[in-house]
């Protein structure tokens, strides 16, 4: 089982602890007592599955070396390690009013945890000749993910750190966003099982919007309404191809479209609440609102399956084939 165990069901975590963040940036408006309590439950939650997964994950390193190392080595999967530090850098959000020590630990640990498998993976693709043949959305993890550093980090008083994630991110996301999209347009088909994962296209604006305003401090503005916008865009196409990825078979790449949509959810709230006169005011707090609805009712859609496949024994995928070429059948593995 151990070994079975996909290094993408971190991904559980960055859901639920997304959505609880959301949930509370939605407290910040409606003061409703039920829902501070809400944010804050998924939150446990999402520490909870983080902590279960850390020691299995971790067991799993110890005893299977070799399956932790193809899986580092696959591209289909090797940008998921990112969701590690990622889930880190929520939970350092999510303590941070409690107990900021607790939070500043996390996020040391998941800013150079983040650092460390960006670099890694960078210098590999730089290094390889079928690239963009070979890139996957999981991708954007690594790239991504780092504009968490300045998003936890800001509020705990850095401020150099973020800056060098931020710029790292801005200069990156445009690269790997091209290398995808050639790979979805021009490329190997991808697996049934990873065709949720494309819903990560959604994550890096609205990430990326979330951290400029963290690191500016002065508000919705123009380059945060545009990256707004490119939100917007981004998430059209996956939103509505969500009816027909439903048809297909449930798997765990599933918690690859909860975060995406938690992100985009934030950044439409903190949008609504920093700036009206840019943001559109109460028109973006209803779209925020609504995406609330849409990603709660997805991260619970994929929580109630995973635990039933889970039960099922069917959560867990065989293992990947050594020789496998690219990992596309791979899924979430």
């Amino acid at each position: 089982m151990t070994a079975r165990l996909p290094v993408g069901l971190f991904g559980s975590v960055l859901g639920v602890a997304g959505l609880g963040l959301a949930l509370r940036l939605m407290d910040r408006t409606l003061h409703a007592g039920i829902l501070d309590t809400a944010s804050e439950l998924l939150l446990v939650l999402a520490a909870v599955l983080f902590a279960i997964l850390a020691v299995f994950y971790g067991l799993k390193c110890v005893r299977h070396r070799s399956v932790v190392a193809h899986e580092f080595t696959t591209p289909a999967t090797q940008g998921f390690f990112a969701a590690v530090p990622m889930s880190l850098l929520l939970l350092s959000l999510g303590v941070a009013p409690y107990a900021r020590a607790l939070a500043e630990v996390a996020w040391w640990a998941g800013s150079l945890l983040q650092f460390a498998i960006a670099t890694m993976l960078v210098a590999r693709w730089l290094g390889e000749r079928d690239t963009a043949r070979n890139a996957a959305p999981s991708w954007f993890l690594p790239i991504a993910g780092g504009q968490l550093v300045p998003i936890a980090g800001v509020p705990l008083g850095y401020v150099s750190l973020p800056w060098l994630f931020f710029v790292f991110g801005a200069i990156g996301l445009p690269v790997v966003l091209t290398l995808v999209l050639l790979r979805l347009w021009r490329g190997p088909r991808l697996a049934d099982a990873a065709m949720p994962g494309t819903a990560i296209l959604i994550a890096p604006a609205p990430l990326t919007l979330l951290a400029w305003l963290s690191l500016d401090g002065s508000g919705a503005d123009a380059v945060s309404g545009s990256l707004f916008a490119l939100s917007l865009v981004l998430a059209v196409p996956a939103i509505v191809a969500l009816p027909r990825l439903v048809r297909l078979p449930f798997s765990a790449g599933w918690w690859s479209y909860t975060f995406p949509l938690d992100a985009l959810t934030s950044a439409a709230l903190t949008m609504a609440q920093t700036g009206p006169d840019i943001s559109g005011g109460s028109g973006i707090a209803l779209l925020g609102n609504g995406l609330f609805v849409l990603a709660a009712a997805v991260v619970a859609l994929v929580l109630a399956r995973s635990a039933a496949a889970l039960a099922q024994g069917r959560l867990l995928p065989p293992l990947a084939a050594p020789n496998s070429p690219i990992g596309d059948k791979s899924g979430l593995r």
